[in-house]
């Protein structure tokens, strides 16, 4: 039986070895690196950050040393590790490469945008909600998100409403 969690664990300690070596021979390994993925997004799901991010950079070292290419899964998931230990910024990077080789979802556009918002970047925010809304004109999280970040920037950012706002985008 194919255990994705046992593979990544062997993953996980050959990987340094593997790609110090590049031997085209262990190329065969590849087809197991998104047992990976997988590995990262169930330690993320179950409070295990830290070992979350440990397998996701397995993989980025794996992906990069025999240059097979960062899947769709991995920008997102990369964006939700950095996203749950409070690394906005670094989550937000990860979106905006994936931006700039994939067109997203709605799921990762209102993502994406909420993220934006939460770090100030309101405008920026509102034009994922905005694009999220130009596909989907009845998508009712996009239109939530784009009432309030629309009244909140009309309030100034000084009132309750912020407050109430951010709260939203965070916690939603």
């Amino acid at each position: 039986d194919y255990d994705p969690l046992r593979m990544a664990d062997c993953l996980l300690q050959t990987a340094d070895d593997l790609c110090a070596y590049k031997d085209d021979r262990y190329q065969f390994l590849l087809k197991g690196v998104n047992a990976l993925l997988y590995a990262a997004t169930y330690y993320l799901r179950i409070g295990e950050t830290y070992r979350s991010m440990e397998c996701f950079n397995a993989y980025g070292k794996l992906v990069k040393s025999f240059s097979c290419g960062f899947c769709y899964e991995a920008f997102v998931l990369g964006a939700d590790i950095c996203y749950v230990m409070g690394q906005y910024e670094q989550s937000i990077g990860f979106l905006q490469q994936f931006c700039e080789k994939h067109r997203l979802d709605d799921e990762v556009l209102s993502f994406f945008g909420s993220l934006l918002c939460h770090q100030g970047q309101y405008e920026q925010g509102r034009e994922k909600f905005l694009e999220i809304l130009t596909k989907h004109p009845n998508h009712p999280e996009a239109a939530i998100n784009l009432a309030l970040v629309d009244a909140f920037v009309k309030s100034g950012n000084k009132t309750d409403m912020g407050i109430d706002y951010l709260q939203h985008l965070y916690y939603g």
